[in-house]
């Protein structure tokens, strides 16, 4: 196939816009739906001996989960992030109002203890993702129009009890990630970097299924104090799909597929659980995300035939977290917790893009219920994220006729996650 210059340069834009925003998605997810999770912050995530969902957070914790439970239930994701364009923005368009998206997201856990040496465990869950949705007019939409990610993750995992005080364990992901996508477009001529002549490139949910193992270890040094520690794998993916075009012209050409190669971060989680007394536990949390590793996304576009092959390279950095949360036994078997969090930003200020519009996260929990050993629990738990400023200075199609600048910063930018479990022993 023969491309005319502007389709070229069409094909360019393109390809290094859906590079950036596959990548981003949005807010990465944290909670898991119980409160272990939400109502702790995640701390207790590599501590965790209490609960099922230990079947993905640290397999091992589950040799010390008092029988055999399930337990299912949700959340409900709240995002607000509302842009505000500065002085210094040169495109056309709007702020884009609410990009938040608000979603349901289902989970359920169990573990079975086989004998006194092995348990095994199970799980389903949302593994990580975010949306955003700007709207047509906004004026970073060459950046993001709209980008959904979802990662749902379905576990199977076991755990070994070497003794009283030390387990093992083990957990293999099914991971399927997906991707819908819509990109504004300028095109030439008259009017070109507004809303009314853009074009616009629809990808509809590609997708593919990846691996993700995880490994880890639970040490009760004395009744006082328990160390745990996991380490979750990276999960690799090539996402196919077709992509199609509205209001893009001349190109010979109205379908293309699309490959994306993309990586998500390894982690090592570490979290230490000190116990004064039987009903309070103090719990502790640091992990590591290993990001720098995976600058790299590689990407084809296969228009009728002729692939056009990108590597691009970002300034993704390595980040950490550390987490502290409480949580009090109390009278008739009531139970609370609170929780603190911070994570740092994956990107430094001059390399943030309206479709990675997170800053260092602060994470504020609490969850509330009531266990009945044996029986029964249920609990409610809520958790607020301030995903922070996001400042923006980017320079899109630097050398081309479609030149400008968008510049500003996020007025908001949280998530709020509600969750509502229950759990039955069997």
């Amino acid at each position: 196939m023969k491309n005319s210059t502007k389709t070229t340069l069409l094909l360019t834009m393109l390809t290094a816009t859906y590079c950036t925003t596959v990548l981003a998605g949005g807010p990465a997810l944290r909670e898991i739906g119980t409160p272990a999770s939400v109502g702790t912050a995640g701390a207790l995530h590599p501590v965790n001996t209490l609960d099922p969902s230990a079947a993905f957070t640290n397999p091992a914790g589950m040799s010390f989960i008092e029988g055999d439970q399930f337990r299912f239930g949700g959340q409900y994701l709240i995002a607000e992030m509302h842009f505000e364009s500065g002085e210094q923005s040169t495109s056309n368009g709007s702020d884009g109002g609410n990009a938040g998206e608000h979603s349901p997201i289902p989970g359920f856990y169990g573990n079975m203890h086989m004998n006194e040496r092995w348990t095994v465990g199970f799980g389903m869950s949302g593994a990580f993702g975010g949306g955003l949705d700007y709207g047509s007019d906004f004026v970073g939409r060459y950046q993001a129009h709209k980008s959904i990610l979802t990662a749902a993750a379905i576990t199977g995992s076991a755990s070994y009890k070497v003794n009283e005080q030390l387990s093992f364990g083990f957990g293999l992901s099914a991971v399927n990630v997906a991707l819908e996508l819509e990109i504004a477009t300028p095109t030439p001529g008259p009017g070109a970097l507004t809303p009314e002549t853009d074009g616009l490139v629809h990808i509809d949910e590609i997708d593919d299924w990846a691996e993700q193992f995880h490994l880890g270890f639970i040490y009760k040094i004395n009744p006082q104090f328990t160390l745990g520690a996991v380490y979750h794998s990276e999960v690799d993916v090539t996402l196919e799909g077709d992509v199609r075009f509205t209001n893009v012209m001349p190109i010979p050409f109205d379908k293309t597929t699309v490959d994306a190669k993309l990586s998500f971060a390894d982690i090592i989680d570490v979290g230490l659980v000190y116990s004064p007394t039987p009903d309070v536990n103090y719990i502790f949390e640091v992990d590591y995300e290993n990001w720098d590793d995976f600058e790299t996304v590689g990407l084809e576009i296969d228009a009728n035939g002729d692939p056009i092959l990108k590597s691009l390279t970002y300034n993704f950095k390595d980040t950490y977290r550390a987490a502290f949360a409480v949580m009090h036994f109390l009278p008739d078997n009531y139970i609370i917790s609170g929780g603190v969090s911070y994570d740092s930003s994956v990107v430094d200020d001059k390399d943030r893009r309206v479709d990675l519009p997170l800053d260092d996260q602060m994470r504020f929990s609490f969850a509330f219920g009531r266990r009945v050993a044996g029986e029964y629990d249920w609990s409610l738990a809520a958790s607020f994220v301030n995903m922070g400023d996001g400042k923006i200075d980017q320079t899109m199609f630097a050398d081309t006729p479609f030149e400008h600048r968008v510049q500003g910063e996020f007025e908001t930018n949280h998530l709020i996650a509600l969750s509502a479990s229950y759990k039955y022993y069997f």
